[in-house]
């Protein structure tokens, strides 16, 4: 077969020179393409609406409704898994628990509990979610692999609020009735300490660095907030708050807590604490009967549910103004957002032979690695049959399928990894070309790869490799 060469190409140096001006570009268009990549793991809000026994699903970016779910009756707490894909969410009158996959926003699984579910906190490894049984007076422990229940431990009465300390060792559940908080030691489940706080014990949040809880009381009509040291399970500090004060949220860096107070029912707002002087440094209004708050992973914006508005107000935590409203459905009660999930992807390129003879076959071969800490969602590799050469074949060990220029012709070579790529695992594309570049130039191909999940160091995603040709 007979190819024509660009006689300038021929020229030694001239056409190593002009491939690398043709690709100088190439990295960065990967970049931008993986930054805009449509990603599964955008995080999203997810809202109970207890007057319309659904969830409500926000997009963050747009601040849009983009699914509602339905579940069971008078759905109150939401928690996510770590991993971000499934919520689970209470249904007080239903007496169960909702089990949504987040990737179709459909409920793929309803757990019986005690009555009055409440709310419910997630271990960090996701193996198990707390439920508060409000009526019930215990905590349904549930295998999140099973979907069942597997442990029940009793707490004081009304129990309502819960959260899981960040190694996953205690969870801390806040009892209105007794005005406490008892310590669950997550490995044996039992109660280890109970803690007295102010009136009407409602929430409970534990700092990022697992050293502080913050419990709201909501039935003190002047509005406090305990903070407990969890070394000691002392409350060492009340904050004054406005009325009724129900949910707090932390930024990622743990020094401010955002706390959503009800006030008198008509109106709501939330109390920034400066958790390092434990002093409120803000007061944003918001609307009727502030309850659930949550914290974007960025730590840009906080939302607020208003109970009696059906509406969620977005704070932006900079200016600790209200941006923007988001009308969900009737009654809205605890929102939880989804945790920007990071996957490290790594790039590897080789070519063999190298150096190659000029007129024959070489293969490349791209081996696409995922560093973790996440799986990832839908990785891509994207190459060139380079300058110099022709397409030939290729094969791939994941399952899914590439893009490729037809049989001895250029052009660029897309992968699709069909699906989520493990933490830890490897998949392998191979690449057969035809060199037809003239002995003493060299052969240079650019490859990048990304994956809808965010990546969070994009130094190892492109990779260049030069092949000398003899």
């Amino acid at each position: 077969m007979k190819f024509s060469v660009p006689l300038a190409c021929w020229k030694r140096g001239a056409y190593s020179r002009a491939v690398g001006a043709m690709l100088t570009l190439a990295p960065l268009v990967w970049i931008v393409a993986a930054a805009n990549t449509p990603a599964q793991a955008q995080a999203r809000a997810y809202v109970a609406n207890g007057g319309s026994n659904s969830v409500s699903v926000i997009d963050i970016v747009t601040n849009t409704v983009t699914a509602t779910v339905s579940v069971g009756a008078s759905p109150l707490g939401v928690a996510i898994t770590p991993d971000g894909r499934h919520a689970y969410v209470t249904n007080i009158a239903s007496n169960s628990v909702s089990v949504i996959d987040t990737a179709t926003n459909s409920v793929t699984a309803t757990v019986a509990v005690g009555s009055g579910p409440y709310e419910m906190a997630i271990t960090p490894d996701g193996k198990h979610a707390y439920v508060t049984n409000n009526n019930s007076d215990f905590v349904s422990v549930i295998d999140t692999a099973t979907n069942t229940v597997t442990a029940m431990v009793t707490v004081n009465e009304f129990p309502s609020g819960v959260a899981i300390a960040p190694d996953g060792r205690h969870a801390y559940v806040a009892s209105m009735e007794y005005s406490s908080v008892s310590v669950i030691d997550t490995a044996t489940n039992t109660v280890t300490a109970t803690v007295s706080v102010v009136a009407g014990a409602t929430e409970v949040s534990i700092t990022p660095d697992g050293k502080h809880a913050y419990v709201t009381n909501g039935d003190d009509i002047t509005g406090t907030v305990s903070v407990m040291d969890t070394a000691t399970n002392t409350v060492t500090a009340t904050v004054n708050v406005d009325p009724r004060p129900y949910w707090v949220a932390f930024t990622p860096d743990g020094k401010h807590a955002y706390v959503a107070n009800g006030r008198d029912y008509d109106t709501g707002s939330v109390s920034v604490i400066d958790t390092g002087t434990n002093t409120v440094t803000d007061t944003i209004a918001v609307g009727p009967n502030a309850y659930g708050v949550a914290v974007t992973p960025d730590g840009k914006h906080a939302y607020v549910t208003n109970f009696y508005g059906g509406s969620v107000s977005v704070i932006d935590t900079a200016t600790n103004t209200v941006t923007a409203t988001v009308g969900v459905g009737n009654s809205p009660g605890v929102v939880a957002i989804t945790p920007r999930l990071a996957s490290d992807l790594q790039l590897q390129l080789s070519a063999s032979p190298s150096p190659v003879a000029s007129h024959s076959f070489y293969t490349y071969t791209f081996n696409v690695t995922n560093n973790g800490p996440y799986p990832a969602d839908w990785p891509r590799l994207v190459a060139h049959v380079p300058y110099g050469t022709v397409f030939n074949g290729y094969t791939m060990s994941a399952p899914g399928y590439c893009e490729t220029p037809a049989v001895n012709t250029r052009g660029e070579v897309i992968c699709h990894y069909h699906g989520t790529q493990p933490v830890g695992s490897t998949w392998t594309v191979s690449l057969k070309v035809w060199a037809w570049a003239p002995s003493g130039t060299v052969i240079t191909e650019t490859a990048g790869t990304w994956a809808a999940t965010h990546d969070p160091n994009r130094s190892n995603n492109v990779v260049t490799i030069a092949t000398p040709v003899q």
